[in-house]
């Protein structure tokens, strides 16, 4: 085990390496919100215009988050006006997620609708018969209970311990602060850096976010697929947290490659949940 002044020297290189600019989100119930409000479930604008999102078998979606650009604190390569939308399929065990093909967007669907028609009403959305929490949607049938009004804060973090390139740059951190850890050592992070610090670690990236790292109960899914790798930003984070459970205190992460998020390119998101 390294010695304390070392874990600390350690750390210190690792965020330094790693530190990105992120918006933290706290939630609060709500029961009345603008239809065009940054929010966890509740009803969502939609464009009348334009088909509502359905799976394969013509069952519609509901929506899980909504994000009000102009309330996001800016980003790099983040809309800055315009609603991103996360719908999934409800009363699904599975929450809409393929696990054989992540990137599948059939029970859940990103919509990024850049003009707003300000005429559209909640009673006009309603109208097209939709699932929406807490309207029509059953407690414990979705993993949103209610609608939460978002908050959202621009901060700093650092890659966490479950990301699958945390290990690459540890070791290329401890090179350089002189410190030289063998393949054993990489694999045994309990080992050498104790167990209090790599539980820090791993939970660091817990919680509602936009941007940063992500944060698995379980194993990062990108970890041997080259292709998932390249899905680096983190488009959407959901926690488990008052009435939000993923299963069993899971967590729900939505990423996507940088040049599709500078495009505006959301269909080959990557989505994963997991829990303990």
């Amino acid at each position: 085990m390294l010695t304390s002044e070392q874990i600390e020297c350690l750390l210190s290189e690792i965020e330094k390496r790693t530190a990105t600019p992120a918006v933290k989100i706290s939630i609060e119930e709500a029961d009345n919100l603008p239809l065009c409000a940054s929010k966890f479930g509740g009803v969502p604008y939609w464009d009348l215009q334009k088909s509502y999102p359905v799976d394969n078998n013509g069952n519609k979606l509901a929506l899980l988050a909504q994000i009000n650009c102009k309330e996001l604190p800016a980003l790099p390569d983040f809309p800055q006006q315009g609603l991103l939308q996360f719908f999934i399929l409800p009363n699904d065990f599975d929450q809409g997620l393929d696990f054989n093909d992540q990137t599948l967007q059939n029970g859940w669907r990103i919509v990024y609708q850049q003009n707003i028609d300000t005429d559209v009403t909640e009673d006009d959305v309603l109208a097209l018969d939709i699932p929406c929490v807490p309207h029509t949607i059953d407690d414990g049938d979705f993993a949103v209970d209610t609608q939460y009004q978002l908050s959202f804060k621009l901060t700093e973090t650092y890659m966490g311990a479950k990301d699958f390139a945390f290990r690459e740059v540890l070791q290329s951190a401890a090179q350089a602060v002189g410190i030289v850890l063998g393949e054993d050592e990489v694999d045994n992070l309990y080992k050498i850096l104790g167990v209090k610090t790599y539980e820090n670690l791993e939970k660091h990236n817990q919680g509602h976010w936009i941007g940063g790292y992500p944060f698995f109960t379980q194993e990062d899914p990108r970890i041997d697929d080259e292709e998932y790798q390249e899905h680096s930003v983190l488009l959407l984070q959901i926690d488990s947290d008052k009435g939000i459970e993923w299963c069993d205190s899971g967590v729900a992460n939505f990423l996507i490659k940088p040049d599709d998020l500078r495009k505006r390119d959301f269909s080959k998101v990557f989505y994963n949940w997991d829990c303990f």
